[in-house]
């Protein structure tokens, strides 16, 4: 169960990074799609085009930092198999989550505050090194939580229910 889990969630993710290339090739044959990638995306990244990659002269679907950030994942998610993380369902320490996010909270803090400006070097390695990280805490909550709705389906589906007394 936990491998169909992984592909489903793997190939959802893949779909996901190649959206963010396919809108500017799209664009670029102005195929109406590309504005609809572009809006969807909106809803997770700002989409300054001095802070993005671009295709030919049209911006990726999100930022340079959402870009890492999501390609990262799907490369981190795709090498998880031979760590043997699908077959241990514990989650990382949330320690370790902190520690990584820190560099990419000090970007954007000291970028902010005018103390420093992000550069594509620092947006790049911070939204990196996040996206690396976060399949490690994200794909065994998935995969718990999806494997808990399938066991209460077949529970019911067995006649098996939770009663509870109401007073």
């Amino acid at each position: 169960m936990n491998f169909r889990i992984y592909i489903l969630f793997t190939i959802l993710v893949m779909l996901w990074c190649v959206g963010i290339v396919v809108a500017p090739a799209l664009k670029q044959i102005n195929n109406e799609t590309a504005q609809g990638l572009y809006s969807f995306y909106s809803k997770v990244c700002h989409q300054q085009g001095e802070h993005s990659f671009h295709l030919g002269n049209e911006k990726f679907g999100v930022c340079m930092r959402c870009t890492s950030i999501y390609f990262g994942f799907c490369l981190s998610l795709l090498l998880m198999p031979l760590f043997g993380a699908l077959k241990r369902n514990k989650i990382t320490d949330k320690k370790f989550l902190t520690i990584i996010l820190m560099p990419m909270l000090i970007d954007i803090v000291l970028n902010f505050l005018n103390i420093s400006s992000s550069t594509v070097e620092t947006r790049i390695l911070s939204g990196l090194l996040f996206g690396l990280a976060s399949p490690w805490f994200i794909l065994p909550l998935i995969i718990s939580a999806i494997s808990k709705i399938i066991e209460n389906k077949n529970l019911k589906e067995l006649g098996v229910t939770n009663y509870v007394r109401e007073t």
